[in-house]
C-alpha cells in the first residue's frame, strides 16, 4: 500500500480517467503498487487480475483459478507479495513476489458452521506491516463479537483482538461495522468506524481509539506520509482531505464529482484512484501540483 508524499498545495483534475475496465465482475477491493499496476480479486472466476499500465495486454492473471474460491479482499506490500481474504474458504492466503507460489497462511475452518470469537469469518480489509504481520477487519450484523480488528503474527495461527470488543458499540474501546484498515509507520492503527461515522486512532499497544475525524455517511479513506485523510463520502460525492498537522484539522473537498465509489488508493505519484462501481471500472485523478 502506498502512502504517498502529498505537498500542501497539492491539487488534482476534476476529471477522471478509466485506467481499467471490467464489466463482467463486481469487485469489492482493489491494491495498487509502485508501479501503479492494479490488482482486483475475481470471486466470479476465482482469481487475481492485474492490470499493468505498460502492458500491450493490459490484462493478466497473476494467480490461477486452482487455487482461490471467492478472493474478496486484497493487499499488495511494497515487495509486491499479495494478501488475500477468500471468503468462501475462510483463509487468508499468501502469494510470494519472489518465488511465485500461492500458500495459505491462515484458515478458519470453524466458520463452516458458526461465528467464533478466535475465528475469522467475516473480514473486510486485511494490511500486512513490514514483518509481514497481518492485521484484518471484521464486522457483521449478525454477530456483534465481529465488531474487531485481529492480528496476526507471519506463519503462525493463533491471533489477538487489537480494536473492538466483543460488542459494537461507541465507547473509545468499540467499533461498530469496521472496515479499510491502514498501519502508520509507527504501527498506530486507523479504522474506519463505519457504524459510528468515524475514523478511530488506535496507537500501538493500545485498546482505546481515539477519533481523528467524524464524517457523515463515510465510506473509504486513504492517508498521506503527513498523516493527512483523504476520505470518500456518500453523502455529496466527493474526496475531502483533513489536515491531521494543522492547528484546526481543516476540511476542505479536493475532487467534487466522485460517482458511486467504493474505494479509495494512491498511486505513486499521489495520483487517487477510486473503484467506481457505477461504471465497473478504476479511475484515475491525475495529480497537478505537488511540489514541495
Amino acid at each position: 500500500m502506498i502512502h504517498a508524499k502529498i505537498c500542501p498545495d497539492a491539487t488534482w483534475s476534476q476529471t477522471s480517467t478509466i485506467v481499467a475496465s471490467f464489466s463482467d465482475i463486481n469487485p469489492q477491493d482493489f491494491s495498487i503498487n509502485n508501479f501503479d499496476e492494479i490488482f482486483i480479486p475475481d470471486e466470479l472466476n476465482h482469481t487475481i487480475r492485474k492490470y499493468s499500465p505498460d502492458s500491450s495486454t493490459k490484462w493478466s492473471k497473476p494467480l490461477g483459478s486452482t487455487y482461490l474460491s471467492q478472493p474478496t479482499s486484497i493487499f499488495v506490500d511494497l515487495s509486491d507479495n499479495i494478501y488475500i481474504w477468500d471468503s468462501e474458504k475462510y483463509q487468508v492466503n499468501f502469494w510470494s513476489s519472489s518465488n511465485r507460489n500461492l500458500r495459505t497462511l491462515l484458515s478458519f475452518d470453524q466458520c463452516k458452521n458458526s461465528a467464533q470469537f478466535n475465528q475469522i469469518c467475516y473480514a473486510n480489509s486485511i494490511v500486512a506491516d513490514e514483518n509481514r504481520t497481518i492485521y484484518i477487519s471484521e464486522s457483521s450484523n449478525a454477530y456483534s463479537h465481529t465488531n474487531r480488528v485481529m492480528k496476526f503474527q507471519f506463519n503462525t495461527t493463533v491471533g489477538h483482538v487489537i480494536a473492538g470488543t466483543s460488542r459494537s458499540g461507541s465507547a473509545a474501546n468499540q467499533l461498530d461495522l469496521p472496515q479499510t484498515i491502514l498501519l502508520d509507520a509507527d504501527e498506530n492503527l486507523y479504522v474506519a468506524d463505519i457504524g459510528n461515522s468515524r475514523i478511530q486512532k488506535f496507537s500501538l499497544g493500545q485498546r482505546n481509539g481515539k477519533t481523528i475525524a467524524s464524517i457523515a455517511e463515510l465510506i473509504d479513506f486513504t492517508m498521506d506520509t503527513n498523516g493527512d485523510l483523504y476520505v470518500l463520502t456518500q453523502s455529496d460525492n466527493t474526496i475531502q482531505r483533513i489536515r491531521q498537522m494543522s492547528m484546526y484539522r481543516n476540511k476542505e473537498n479536493i475532487i467534487r464529482s466522485v460517482q458511486q465509489s467504493s474505494r479509495i488508493h494512491f498511486g505513486f505519484d499521489g495520483s487517487i484512484y477510486v473503484l467506481n462501481e457505477k461504471k465497473k471500472s478504476i479511475d484515475k485523478f491525475e495529480i497537478i501540483n505537488n511540489h514541495c
